[in-house]
């Protein structure tokens, strides 16, 4: 099976690929510095308030509620046109005369009587006194006022309105801005504030679900390609019999015992260069045959350091040159062969072969010269091919609990026009849950 892709154009670039691997690994750090924080156990305690519906009830109610709708404003405008009434004029004005309030209490008294008794006004100046005001327009008025159940009513409004409570009551309803005198405001406004952190943002913009398997993932094997210490030169094989170090009779290159393969400025390099050498040489019919080359190559591998048989295996590659070069996973054996790239001269292609059959994919817009991010992911049920974490191939993973191991090499086969290359690792790493 030969099929043909391009990347697609909202693949990301290799830098922004990176950025973004870089991003979620800083994210998962912050995620969890932020959820262990003081900050945030506040926000949320304050959450569980705030966006009660009681709570919010509440707010509505005290910030929408018309002064004139409470009671307190009732009573207050009552008082006001008790006030303004006759009876309660005469009565308050009774009541700021001296004279007047002696006389009240004259009439409420036993004595009244002897007003009748006009002997004794005539003896009594006091009692002439309360005579000429009980005789008077303004008594008659108050008695007239003291009879309306205005003045009562007054009274009573009177001795509440002017309750410390009341006039605590009644200045929270008056003011337009009562909501923000509460403590509940305060509440409020401190979730606000905490809600617009760039913390806490960040926090609620994350999927706790996504940040969790993100973190699954554990580093089974890294290589920063600052050293060789990682790789063998020569192919690995399981049987311990077979020759590891040899080259191919239809190929024009000889594998050069490592000697093509180079670690400096953090990238493993291996090139394929003109140069004259005699190797061993397999020959499907005659075996190992002494071969003259005029070429030279290398083939890396980390099966003494690392294998795995499920993993994310993610790779940074640039290939340059008219050599064929690949990056894949072995196994030990001629086949299965996971191939991450394989760079033909022209364009590079993905894919596996087996013993049965073969599956391969070309992506025809990357170019020679640019790095790109390979990757295969092996799970217990698919093997995933991607480009700069674009999906190019799946397929379903039959290879069972087959170990694989990273592998590198270049080569020139037989029948294409030779020329130099390189393929340069800048790092690799292999993740799994």
């Amino acid at each position: 099976m030969n099929q043909q892709t391009n990347l697609k154009s909202d693949t990301l670039s290799t830098a922004k690929f990176e950025q973004r691997m870089e991003q979620i690994k800083n994210d998962i750090q912050r995620y969890r510095r932020v959820e262990q924080s003081a900050e945030l156990k506040e926000f949320q305690d304050l959450k569980k308030v705030v966006e009660t519906k009681e709570f919010q009830d509440n707010k509505n109610y005290l910030l929408h509620r018309k002064y004139r709708d409470t009671d307190e404003y009732k009573k207050m405008s009552r008082y006001g046109s008790l006030r303004r009434s006759i009876a309660v004029r005469v009565y308050s004005w009774a009541m700021s005369s001296e004279n007047f309030r002696q006389y009240i209490e004259f009439a409420k008294s036993g004595q009244y009587a002897q007003l009748q008794d006009k002997e004794a006004v005539a003896a009594s100046s006091e009692l002439q006194g309360y005579k000429a005001i009980d005789k008077s327009l303004k008594a008659k008025w108050y008695h007239k006022s003291v009879q309306s159940p205005k003045v009562p009513e007054y009274l009573h409004l009177d001795s509440e309105i002017h309750t410390e409570e009341f006039e605590k009551s009644n200045a929270f309803w008056a003011n337009p801005k009562r909501w923000y005198t509460t403590d509940e405001s305060k509440q409020d406004a401190r979730y606000t504030e905490l809600k617009n952190t760039d913390n806490i943002c960040f926090y609620l913009s994350q999927d706790a679900r996504q940040i969790a398997d993100w973190e699954s993932y554990r580093t089974l094997f890294e290589d920063e390609c600052e050293q060789m210490s990682v790789w063998k030169s020569g192919f690995h094989y399981t049987n311990k019999n077979l020759k590891t170090d040899h080259s191919y009779y239809n190929e024009q290159a000889a594998y050069n015992y490592g000697r093509n393969a180079f670690a400096a400025g953090s990238i493993l390099s291996v090139e394929t260069k003109k140069e004259n050498v005699t190797a061993s040489a397999w020959h499907p019919t005659k075996g190992f045959i002494t071969k003259d080359f005029a070429w030279t190559s290398d083939v890396l591998q980390t099966a003494d350091t690392f294998q795995t048989t499920k993993g994310l295996f993610l790779a940074k590659v640039r290939v340059s040159g008219g050599a064929n070069a690949a990056m894949y996973l072995a196994t030990g054996e001629c086949q299965p062969v996971l191939k991450m790239m394989q760079w033909d001269g022209k364009q590079v292609s993905a894919g596996v072969r087996t013993n049965k059959d073969e599956a391969n994919i070309t992506i025809q817009n990357l170019k020679a010269g640019q790095w790109y991010i390979y990757g295969i992911q092996i799970t217990d049920k698919e093997v995933v091919w991607s480009v700069n974490g674009q999906e190019i191939l799946r397929i379903k993973n039959n290879f069972g609990d087959i170990s694989f191991f990273p592998a590198i090499t270049e080569f020139l086969p037989e029948g294409k026009t030779a020329g130099a290359g390189k393929i340069e690792i800048d790092w690799i790493r292999v993740y799994d849950k």
